[in-house]
């Protein structure tokens, strides 16, 4: 991918770098991380219950790309099926393991290591102080499995656990780079390169463009001041 960077001593030069790691790098990385998870808390099934009068499955806005991604969710409300039981019951997200035979679930993972699911979305759950987990939603749509008078519940499959270093690398990937500002990202910034490719006169752009590319410009401050 592309940086920018606005020069300091003339602010209207924009330097520009190729930032990019090789593909067998990256491809080993994953399968070395992915060994930290335990066989049988890599797949899941989220299984929602939602009030039939209103309300969607939790991980809705998170596939449809309507807030904020990368915002972490408490447990509580993502994977407790204890809420069936709550007084202000509304529905309730429990995170299933998937009993799937582990070779049945081989091509999915290979599809995630191999780079095939590099720009879905990873939910950050919140357990507790001292535990995230990190899933990676594969699918666009949840499965409506049951329905009663008043709720009805849906399953979404194909979710992987992944450990938080690739949570960090897919935010490199992505450009993310502000949600990396307080991260120890030393380990995933090692499988890339920084080359500067040209500099450019900012005057030269259209309108459009030129803050286009001044909000990269901020966004990939970030980044560039670590590799810097």
């Amino acid at each position: 991918m592309l940086l920018y960077e606005i020069q300091k001593s003339n602010a209207k030069k924009l330097a520009v770098y190729d930032f990019s790691a090789q593909k067998e790098d990256i491809i080993n990385y994953r399968f070395q991380q992915m060994e930290t998870i335990p066989e049988n808390e890599r797949f899941f099934v989220a299984e929602d219950c939602v009030n039939i009068f209103g309300g969607i499955p939790i991980f809705v806005p998170y596939i449809k790309k309507w807030n904020n991604s990368n915002e972490i969710l408490q447990a509580y409300y993502a994977d407790n099926e204890n809420r069936k039981f709550d007084n202000d019951y509304r529905g309730y997200q429990v995170l299933k393991k998937d009993n799937s035979c582990e070779n049945d679930k081989l091509p999915l993972l290979l599809s995630y290591i191999y780079g095939s699911q590099n720009e879905e979305t990873i939910v950050p759950i919140k357990y507790n102080e001292n535990l995230i987990k990190y899933f990676l939603l594969t699918q666009d749509n949840y499965r409506k499995v049951r329905e009663h008078w008043d709720n009805v519940t849906y399953w979404l499959e194909n979710i992987i656990q992944i450990p938080e270093s690739l949570y960090f690398l897919q935010l490199l990937e992505q450009g993310k780079f502000s949600l990396l500002k307080d991260k120890n990202i030393s380990k995933q910034l090692k499988l890339y390169t920084l080359s500067k490719t040209k500099e450019c006169n900012l005057d030269d752009f259209e309108l459009n463009d030129y803050f286009e590319i001044i909000h990269k410009a901020q966004n990939d401050a970030h980044i560039l001041k670590r590799l810097k």
